[in-house]
């Protein structure tokens, strides 16, 4: 087993020069693809906005095209980088694979990570300190939800608001670094929301792509694994935008689904959703990873803090186990 493992690295360093051109190529075509499609859709739709005097749709539109391509582009260009397949960042990895479809990549990221036995399942007992930092994050996350949501509202014709409870879930999946965990927090942070008199509730289906299903999203962060070198720019990028990526497609589907009466004249429903999500998902993603990362910098030491406890409770636990 192990020459066949060393077998296959040798030969994936040899491909390696190659495969970085091949993959320069591959996402040139791709990132053009994505421009060519977003002039398509401008020039399809913007002059039907500026017809039935939708000047505030047109501008919001050309907004969130602007956005979305750059942020397109640059996972491309983070995309290009992929090259390492160790175990701290072959998750990463492939999560860029598959925003550029790069389907060469994709195979060789899980032949390499089957290989060197990346895939493994362990079960780690939760402590008493877990359900401390699950209990005051959900305490902080309904306060934060009372402030900025109840008290403040939101814009209501663009429906923006500040998402800053958000925050309490990257802070549980940043310390634990466990999807189990995150996921407990968001389930119930998002099912507490039920009970506040802003949550606008038409059914569960709709209220689950709204509120629960968002929520549950930043579990994905903990695919991003932070050691203790200083985490670079591309890791804090994945870290939150992996999760608003899931979010945005949960508000987009919801907007397809539920809110058919708001849609503009002139404009089709998909593409309404895509818009209107996709302007108060960029707000969010703003606010909240602008101001997370400042502050997660500056709680390195309790991460850090938090990874020695579960060391040594690792530790005692194999001496009686």
């Amino acid at each position: 087993m192990f020459n066949q493992r060393e077998k296959i690295f040798q030969i994936f360093e040899q491909k390696r020069k190659a495969f970085f051109i091949y993959s320069i190529l591959w996402t040139l075509g791709i990132g053009s693809a994505f421009v060519f499609g977003v002039i398509f859709l401008n020039l399809r739709f913007s002059t039907n906005l500026k017809i039935n005097g939708q000047i505030t749709v047109f501008i919001l539109w050309l907004v969130v095209e602007v956005f979305a391509t750059l942020v397109y582009l640059a996972l491309l260009m983070i995309s290009l980088f992929s090259l390492n397949y160790s175990w701290n960042a072959w998750k990463e990895r492939l999560f860029y694979a598959c925003i550029s479809f790069n389907f060469y990549e994709i195979v060789n990221i899980l032949i390499y990570s089957f290989s060197h036995h990346f895939f493994s399942w362990s079960h780690q007992k939760w402590t008493t300190y877990d359900f401390l930092i699950i209990a005051l994050s959900y305490a902080v996350y309904l306060l934060l939800v009372l402030l900025f949501k109840q008290l403040l509202g939101m814009v209501p014709t663009v429906f923006l608001s500040f998402s800053f409870e958000y925050l309490t879930l990257f802070f549980v999946a940043y310390l634990t670094n466990s999807f189990a965990k995150t996921f407990l927090t968001g389930l119930l942070s998002g099912s507490s929301l039920l009970f506040f008199p802003s949550t606008f509730f038409i059914n569960f289906f709709q209220f689950s792509f709204d509120y629960l299903i968002p929520n549950l999203m930043v579990s994905l962060a903990t695919i991003v694994y932070f050691n203790q070198t200083k985490p670079s720019r591309s890791k804090w990028i994945t870290f939150f935008i992996l999760p608003y990526l899931g979010i945005y497609l949960s508000r987009v589907i919801g907007g397809v689904l539920f809110y058919q009466n708001f849609t503009y004249p002139g404009f089709p429903l998909f593409l309404y959703s895509l818009m209107i999500n996709g302007l108060n998902t960029f707000f969010d993603f703003l606010c909240v990873g602008l101001i997370g990362e400042m502050i997660f910098l500056r709680l390195e030491v309790l991460k850090k803090r938090y990874d020695q406890k579960k060391k040594r409770y690792k530790m005692d636990y194999s001496i009686y186990k």
